[in-house]
């Protein structure tokens, strides 16, 4: 079916095509404009609401009639705050340090007990044998909740809790090095 808005002559050709070539005037840009009010930082939209009065005024109620000039109020100035210094907690400390040699067996046994003072333990495992051992915080310690201390190895720990130990072989050689602090009088 032909195309009904079109005529046999005027196939693929606008009914009124424009005139291309007529002159436009001078090419003078004109800049954007807004219709009505602009209202400071709420643009030209009233939303159907027509304003009564300039927000920028102060009422008249509020002055009782005399003029009030609005002057500006500086921000607070902060104050900087009193630099702080950490010092220690004790009034004089000295650090000092033990070592001691411990044996773990099959059956668990205290290597060293709590001590608040302190500050830092290490313990190695010096045997030679192939023996294990496992340490923990508490007496229940065993190959399954302990920490495991194969020939050589060590663990540093910064408790206060008392160690256990328990070994896979009898008669393991433990080295025990602890650091605390002693309050000078």
């Amino acid at each position: 079916m032909p195309n009904p808005f079109t005529t046999p002559e005027a196939v693929n050709q606008s009914l009124n095509p424009p005139d291309t070539m007529a002159d436009h005037g001078s090419n003078s840009l004109v800049m954007e404009e807004y219709a009505g009010e602009n209202f400071p930082y709420r643009g030209i939209e009233t939303h159907g609401v027509k304003p009564t009065v300039d927000p920028t005024d102060v009422p008249e109620w509020l002055t009782e009639g005399r003029v009030v000039p609005i002057a500006y109020v500086p921000a607070n100035v902060e104050i900087d705050p009193v630099p702080v210094h950490i010092v220690n907690l004790g009034s004089d400390e000295e650090r000092k340090w033990r070592t001691a040699v411990s044996y773990a067996g099959t059956v668990p046994s205290q290597v060293i007990g709590r001590n608040t003072a302190r500050t830092s333990l290490k313990i190695q495992n010096l045997s030679t044998n192939p023996g294990t051992i496992y340490v923990s915080p508490d007496s229940s310690v065993s190959a399954f909740t302990g920490y495991p201390l194969v020939p050589g190895a060590y663990i540093e720990l910064k408790s206060h809790e008392e160690v256990w130990a328990v070994s896979t072989v009898d008669n393991t050689i433990l080295s025990v090095l602890w650091e605390y602090t002693v309050e000078v009088l």
